[in-house]
């Protein structure tokens, strides 16, 4: 089997089980006449009705890329968009090419230096004594499940999730994730959650989490108050809801 028609076929599969992670007419209009555009070793385009790109990048993708990963056996980010395409600000070729040469080929193909996690040093020397570790190690798990180019603005902050990748991302148990998102600078500032429900082994559950993360580091209150400046704290997407995806 071709490499095309391998993808293709897991593609088929992971639309079957995203049947049963969203509502009825979402998966009708929105997942269903998905098809594969271009891929590469890392990333398959999804081409999808230009108006449903964005919601199925915030709120499918990274669902999706779970599952195809699993059923391809190889790391795949599933990227939703209108013509099969990356979109341009997701073009990285001359900065991966750039990095490759670095790193050398065999050691650019395990680390993908091309592919990093937002946090700024501030919120290392100033967030991170007042979290703690394990409550910074959280919120940077979350982060790297979503994605940001602050050079065009593109955002994709709404995540569906369950409390073991989260738990498996920031090496602690399902204990220290609950502790962390219920932390009131976190809620505050940085991840709010939503219980989804979602397709195990035993049939829908209960089990998911539906993630709205702040990507960028907010001022701590210390410095707010220094500075007179206060952080907005209504940046949660309104449309995340308890329940399945609408």
């Amino acid at each position: 089997m071709t490499k095309e028609k391998r993808i293709s076929a897991a593609w088929a599969e992971t639309q079957k089980l995203l049947k049963g992670e969203v509502a009825k007419h979402v998966y009708e209009h929105r997942i269903q006449a998905g098809q594969v555009g271009e891929f590469s070793e890392d990333a398959i385009m999804i081409k999808v009705a230009s108006e449903h790109v964005n919601w199925l990048n915030g709120r499918v993708a990274v669902s999706a890329s779970k599952i195809i990963t699993g059923i391809l056996n190889q790391p795949y980010q599933v990227i939703f968009s209108d013509n099969g395409t990356p979109p341009p600000s997701m073009k990285l070729d001359d900065r991966k090419a750039q990095l490759t040469q670095a790193y050398g080929e065999t050691r650019a193909a395990v680390i993908k230096p091309q592919q990093v996690i937002m946090y700024t040093a501030y919120f290392w020397s100033q967030w991170r004594p007042i979290l703690g570790r394990t409550t910074t190690d959280v919120v940077i798990a979350c982060r790297s499940l979503c994605y940001w180019n602050i050079k065009t603005g593109e955002l994709r902050s709404t995540v569906t999730t369950d409390r073991d990748q989260i738990a498996g991302l920031a090496n602690c148990s399902y204990v220290s994730v609950d502790r962390a998102l219920s932390n009131k600078f976190v809620k505050m500032y940085f991840v709010r959650k939503r219980i989804a429900r979602i397709m195990t082994s035993e049939g829908i559950r209960n089990h998911g989490l539906i993630l709205s993360v702040r990507m960028d580091d907010p001022l701590t209150p210390q410095h707010q108050e220094a500075y007179k400046i206060n952080e907005p704290t209504t940046w949660i997407d309104p449309s995340v809801d308890q329940g399945k995806i609408t």
